[in-house]
């Protein structure tokens, strides 16, 4: 018995989704006040609600959903072995919350990378934001208009994304620019290749969504890249102390990791992708605008030719 219990404990303490590192980085971006409500829509194994709970001390009310019912008995096991048992892990499909008016103050979340099926509730989702839903209910554009609905007029989300958000035309490319025109977008971070191994190689990124940003940042978008300091085939890890110095920095220009470009500045197809805002990039383009610069094209001549036949091995003509 005693052995079983141990192994079970065991399991409810990894969590299933969301590295460990990552699950910290995560709540120092959040930084949930005390006696506040935070959500977790994917909850897992309650990784990243137990360290909300021990950034704040356990004074903090939490919620999280779960559809994978085992899962979601592992997720509260481990709050309540973790010494957090005033929490709410429900064990079903988060969309369906959208059917009551509860609102939160924070959200995080690690959403899934194949975004939600196809339901009443997603096309619901979708039409309450203005935008005609995809036939399949796929990708990330319904999980990140859940984060929108269930924020109340004042809250932050810090969540996960696949990168093809970022950049994708379609569905894609209307909730960027619904991020954008609501001014809800307050940063991006690029996270390095393999930043969630174990479980998956998929390149992705954070969101910082405020919905109450602060005044020097309204109309505009921080982006910033997270550089490896550590990597093998199961893990990874960033410099988090680096990067949260770098997003708390006023002095934009000189930090090279970390670029505020205004709304006016971002790309026509509302690209969000970190290497997109690079400094090589952003100093390219300001030497185009004020005649510092010329592109290529308008300097030489293409034109057309034949390529060379190939000759017999062994044999070289000139």
């Amino acid at each position: 018995l005693h052995t079983a219990y141990r192994r079970q404990r065991q399991m409810c303490i990894r969590d299933s989704y969301t590295p460990k590192y990552l699950q910290e980085f995560m709540v120092d971006l959040l930084q949930p006040s005390e006696n506040s409500l935070l959500y977790d829509p994917v909850c897992g194994s309650g990784g990243l609600l137990i360290e909300a709970l021990k950034n704040t001390n356990g004074n903090l009310r939490t919620k999280g959903a779960e559809i994978n019912h085992r899962m979601a008995q592992l997720g509260y096991m481990n709050l309540i072995m973790n010494g957090f048992w005033n929490t709410e892990i429900i064990a079903e499909d988060c969309i369906k919350d959208l059917s009551n008016s509860e609102l939160f103050d924070y959200i995080i979340a690690d959403l899934p990378m194949n975004g939600f099926n196809k339901s009443y509730e997603n096309e619901r989702l979708f039409h309450k934001w203005g935008i005609e839903p995809n036939r399949s209910g796929k990708g990330y554009s319904a999980p990140v208009l859940l984060v929108l609905s269930k924020l109340n007029d004042s809250g932050k989300a810090v969540i996960t994304v696949s990168e093809s958000l970022l950049f994708k035309r379609g569905k894609e490319k209307e909730v960027r620019e619904l991020l954008i025109n609501h001014d809800f977008l307050e940063s991006v971070i690029s996270l390095p290749n393999g930043a969630l191994r174990p479980y998956t190689e998929a390149k992705s990124s954070l969101l910082i969504i405020n919905k109450k940003k602060p005044h020097e940042l309204k109309n505009k978008i921080k982006f910033i890249d997270a550089h490896k300091i550590f990597s093998d085939s199961k893990s990874i890890d960033i410099d988090s102390g680096k990067l949260l110095n770098s997003l708390s920095n006023l002095e934009y220009q000189k930090d090279r990791n970390l670029r505020v470009i205004d709304h006016s500045k971002l790309k026509k197809d509302f690209n969000l992708s970190v290497a997109t805002y690079n400094i090589e990039s952003l100093e390219a383009e300001e030497m185009l605008q004020n005649g510092g610069g010329r592109k290529i094209g308008e300097l030489v001549e293409i034109k057309s030719g034949q390529s060379p036949k190939k000759q017999n091995e062994g044999k070289i003509s000139i």
